[in-house]
Formats: C-alpha cells, structure tokens, sequence
C-alpha cells in the first residue's frame, strides 16, 4: 500500500462562515478527488479513511450531515472537489484546523520496512485478503464500514490498580493514567471492616454488623403538643432495646371528630351544622334558654343590648349586666326624655314635634343670625314648667338673651305652649327665614 500525497499535513488558518451566521465553515485548496478511491485523512491529528463519492457535479469524502446530504458517519469534516480545486468544510467555528490529504493507491514494489519509534502506538488492521496493513505513529483510526457506518479503532496501554479505600471526603473515583485504560481495580478491604465493629442489622460494604452497646427499655406518655416526639436514651451511648408510649386515657373515639384516624383510633363524634343567631333579651320568665334547631350548633349568639338597658334608669350603684345604674331615690316620676332638632324659620308662630309622651320641663330655642366677628349675634330663647320655675324660685316661664346686645336678658319676647307631643313658640321675636334648633327635656319633674 502506498499514499499519494494531495496535502501534506499543515495548518490550515482561515476558515470562514460561508452561511453568514448559519454555522458552516469553509476553506478552499488545489487539488482533486476521483470517485470509488479511498483517500487518508488526517484531521486535527485524527485519521480517518474514507471512500470517495459521487455528488451533484462534485466528488467528495467525508460526513454528509454537514451539507445536509446525508447520514452521519462521524467524521468532523466534508471535503468536495470540483473544477476549481478542493473545497474543505466543517460545523467546527475554529479559525484553524491541521489537515492532511492522502490517496491510498496499491504498489507493485514491495514497501520497505520502517521502524516505529514507538510501536506500540501503532495499529494494524487486516485488508480483505488478511494481509497486514499498520498505520505507524497514531493510536486511533475511523474506517467506514460496507454498510455505510464508521468503525473506530484506538489502540490504548492497560494497566491494574489496587486502591486502599478512604470515605472521609466522600465518594471515591479511581481513574486511569493518562494513556492508559484499567484491565484491573483491586479495592482493599479494610481491617476494621468487620461484623463486631458495626450497629446490628446495619450492613456496610456487604458485611453486616452485630454490635449492640449498652441498652435501656423506656415508658413515655403521648406528648405532641409541641409537634413529633422524639424519645432517646437517657444517657449517651446506650441504645433503645424497647420504648412503650402509653395510651392516654382520653384517646377514644367518642373524644374524636367522625372518621378522624389519630393514633390508630377512630373518631365516632358528628359534628353538626354551625350558624349565628341574635337573641333578643326577656327576662320576663326567668334566665333565658337558648337552644339550636336539631342536628345544628351555635358558632356564634349575639345579644343586642336593650336601648332602656342604661344607667339613668337603674337605681344608682346597681348593676345589671354590667351595666351600674345612676338614678338616685326620689329622683322624678320616672325616667328623663329628651328630644332635639332643628326648623326652619319665617313665620312668628312654629309648632315643634317632640314625642317625649309627657309635658317638656325644658325647653330651649336658639339661633346664629352671622358668620363674622362684627355681624354674629345670637338669640337664645328659654321655656321652664311652672314645677320647675317654682323649685328654681324664678319670677318666669319664659325668658331670651341677645348676645349682640352685650348679654341682653329679657322675660316677655316669646310664649310657648306645650303638650305631651308638641311645643308652639309665638312672638318670637328675630324668628326670620333662617336655621333654628331647639332641645325639649321632660321627666325632671
């Protein structure tokens, strides 16, 4: 077997995208390749033997995938010749690549025997007639096969370890020097790997230990408030040789929801439907019973305080229902009313609606006729019962103050006449088309 030289290896520098961006690169040389010939290849000190192959208008070697015109074979390049040369391509984005070009072609003359420096980087392989063919000087070569795929051939140095193992660090990796591949690793087992010197029913390695230190049986009761309980031995060094968690007496299953499972113990316990209810009080018969309809519970009763339940209408100091009473002995006929409002005036006689359901003790009656410092004045008019302006000691019923008139007080401008439900004020004096308000008091009396 002989090469034709087509490129002697080299370094090729200046391969370059030919897609813009899509990723194939390209360089260009002289030379041609003639189809059906195989042809070494040496790539980035790689070797590959390829068969040339017909394409459309070209002649090349190489992997198909990288034009997309065929099957991968493996190999990182594609090499097509045509009318102007060779043109070399590869998906590698490299800028330089080492490349050599060989046509393999028979020899008549026997070849001279060479020498390798170091055979045993050289690889022989068998032609179709078992003759020798030896590849000097490499230690890994790619052939295509009949059926079209690649068949890779490396020759490699072996070698057999032994290891003494060591687990402080971790997991242990044994791996190959450079060059070579293990036929043999040999782990040695450790001294102290033995049986007497692991937990019992614990197995290390494949031994498994029957070590059992000193023991203790315990009794705890069933603590979870805090989340799991967790029971060790009371002394470090000992070992559990049994724990019993007694039952707690209430764990049974009418303490627990229906279908709830805790402990093994199943709840029996119907839990009903909840709803609110709002209760008016009565004691009118006694303390108040308040039951849910059948199959419901109460999540929740409110009871509205009664409007009357306040202090001026309990006697003073008692207290019914936190509520303590402040109405002295002897002090009225019965509960204060009071009603209050406002109208709007125009008219020298006005009727007011109080609803106090007795006679008003007091009334009163006043009016802001401004906004301003030098403008504002105010009227304020006053009625008394006759009861009350006799236990008060006054000469009147009814009496006003202006304030703009530097505290003016007068007793004849205004009459009132009152009933259970109204009040009437006539000859009210600046009763003008403005905003009035008025308070009515009864029950003092």
């Amino acid at each position: 077997m002989a090469l034709n030289t087509i490129l002697e290896e080299q370094t090729c520098t200046g391969f370059f995208d030919v897609t813009g961006g899509a990723g194939l690169y390209i360089y260009t040389i002289d030379g041609t390749l003639i189809d059906g010939e195989t042809y070494q290849i040496k790539w980035d000190g790689v070797e590959y033997v390829c068969t040339a192959f017909p394409g459309d208008e070209v002649t090349g070697v190489g992997n198909k995938t990288i034009d997309g015109s065929g099957e991968d074979t493996g190999e990182p390049f594609l090499i097509a010749s045509d009318d102007e040369g060779l043109i070399l391509a590869t998906l590698d984005s490299a800028e330089s690549h080492t490349v050599g070009i060989y046509q393999v072609v028979a020899s008549d003359e026997p070849e001279e025997p060479v020498e390798p420096e170091e055979p045993e980087e050289n690889i022989i392989l068998k032609d179709r007639n078992g003759d020798d063919i030896e590849y000097q000087g490499i230690d890994r070569i790619r052939l295509r096969t009949a059926s079209g795929g690649v068949k890779e051939f490396v020759n490699v140095k072996t070698a057999e370890k032994t290891v003494d193992p060591d687990f402080s660090n971790g997991d242990i990796e044994i791996t190959a020097d450079d060059g070579t591949l293990m036929t043999k690793v040999t782990v040695e087992k450790p001294d102290e790997l033995l049986p007497e010197n692991i937990r019992k029913g614990m197995e290390i390695a494949g031994v498994t230990g029957d070590f059992i230190g000193d023991t203790e049986e315990v009794t705890v009761g069933l603590a979870l408030a805090d989340g799991n309980q967790t029971i060790s031995p009371s002394v470090d060094g000992k070992v559990l040789s049994k724990v019993t968690i007694t039952k707690p007496e209430t764990l049974t299953p009418d303490n627990i929801v229906k279908d709830v499972d805790i402990g093994g113990v199943v709840g029996t316990v119907e839990i009903p439907e909840s709803v609110g209810k709002s209760i008016d009080l009565d004691f009118s018969s006694g303390d108040m019973v308040v039951t849910p309809e059948s199959g419901k519970a109460f999540n929740q009763v409110s009871i509205p305080q009664p409007e009357n339940l306040i202090p001026d209408n309990i006697a003073e100091g008692v207290d019914i229902a936190g509520i303590i009473g402040t109405l002295a002995a002897g002090g009225g006929g019965g509960a204060v009313k009071i009603a209050g409002g406002s109208l709007t005036g125009g008219s020298s006689v006005k009727t007011i609606t109080h609803n106090l359901g007795v006679n008003p003790d007091i009334f009163l009656l006043w009016v802001n006729m401004g906004m301003s410092a030098s403008t504002s004045k105010s009227y304020v008019w006053c009625y008394m019962s006759d009861v009350l302006k006799q236990a008060s000691k006054f000469e009147y019923n009814s009496f006003y103050a202006n304030t703009s008139s530097a505290g003016k007080f007068g007793m004849s401008n205004g009459t009132f006449s009152c009933t259970s439900t109204t009040i009437t004020a006539s000859s009210v004096n600046s009763l003008a088309s403005t905003k009035y308000y008025w308070i009515a008091i009864g029950g003092l009396t």
